[in-house]
């Protein structure tokens, strides 16, 4: 069997889209605080004392990741060495406790609220509702939503399939085809999607567009941070703070273990890799899980 060849830009290939985003706008943070490009260990160190207390840790370690891989892509020396490893862990346990900011896990009301906002949108409300209720149902990352087309939803007598292409846990690109069933209204993405074809008179190409303010649909998906903003400004409109795209994926983590579901089938609705790792998405209710012990 012949195998196919590599592209010549194969290490741009073998990064997802979205990280690219990422590290393209680490590297501009970097060189915006006075950095320069090939950068050393020292720089490195200095940079995380100087964002130290401006930034998470998390946030920190993918605008150096962004440093470590254009060094790599440009054939330089890896300047992360010992002593910036130590520094980071360091700073990790300076920051250890205060960094943790969770995106607000949204009630059965909250979510009503939300899609009913949506309702009296017509254009906007229509596209916003398909987004809300597909990242419900299916747990999806945001990254995930921005990357769907038309091609990848399909109605059938179960529900509604998706074909999720490409995911932060599959990056290969194997692909996920998960069947979203009729939920009562007003959480049923097959209604939306048919709202959105409706409104946008679209059957192909990216599913979630950007609309200008003239109120024209554009060619073009929405990216990750154009989701966000959406939601956010819906979320705000309602006096709900704290909400995010990844408010969409902890929701359904925590009604659906609330509800009785067990983690094992919530793990594979949402793609986690680890039972550990889903716990993280989930709030817990003790006073309710106390009550049911002695139920």
């Amino acid at each position: 069997m012949k195998l196919p060849a590599l592209p010549d830009n194969w290490l741009q290939a073998a990064t997802a889209a979205s990280t690219r985003h990422q590290y393209s706008a680490g590297l501009k943070q970097f060189i915006i605080a006075g950095f320069t490009l090939p950068a050393t260990p020292s720089q490195l160190t200095r940079y995380l004392g100087l964002k130290g207390a401006q930034l998470s840790v998390s946030t920190l370690r993918s605008h150096i990741s962004a440093v470590k891989a254009w060094h790599r892509q440009q054939g330089f020396s890896d300047p992360v060495n010992e002593d910036v490893r130590l520094a980071f862990k360091a700073l990790s346990r300076l920051k250890k406790g205060s960094d943790k900011k969770k995106a607000a896990s949204l009630t059965r009301q909250q979510i009503n609220a939300l899609l009913g906002d949506c309702l009296a949108d017509a254009l906007f409300g229509a596209r916003d509702g398909l987004m809300i209720s597909l990242g419900l149902a299916g747990a999806l990352r945001r990254s995930e939503l921005a990357a769907l087309r038309f091609e990848d939803v399909e109605t059938t007598d179960a529900g509604l399939r998706l074909h999720i292409r490409f995911s932060k846990t599959d990056q290969t690109g194997q692909g996920k085809y998960l069947t979203l069933p009729a939920l009562p209204k007003p959480l049923d993405p097959v209604a939306w999607l048919q709202c959105w074809q409706q409104q946008s008179g679209l059957t192909s190409g990216p599913l979630l567009r950007r609309i200008n303010r003239h109120q024209q649909v554009q060619e073009g998906s929405m990216t990750t941070h154009g989701l966000n903003h959406a939601l956010q400004k819906r979320a705000q409109r309602l006096g709900l703070k704290g909400v995010s795209c990844h408010s969409l994926r902890r929701s359904f983590a925590t009604l659906a273990v609330r509800n009785g579901v067990s983690l094992v089938d919530v793990a594979a609705v949402g793609r986690w890799q680890s039972l550990d790792s889903l716990k993280e998405y989930v709030d817990s209710a003790p006073k309710e899980a106390i009550a049911k012990a002695f139920s």
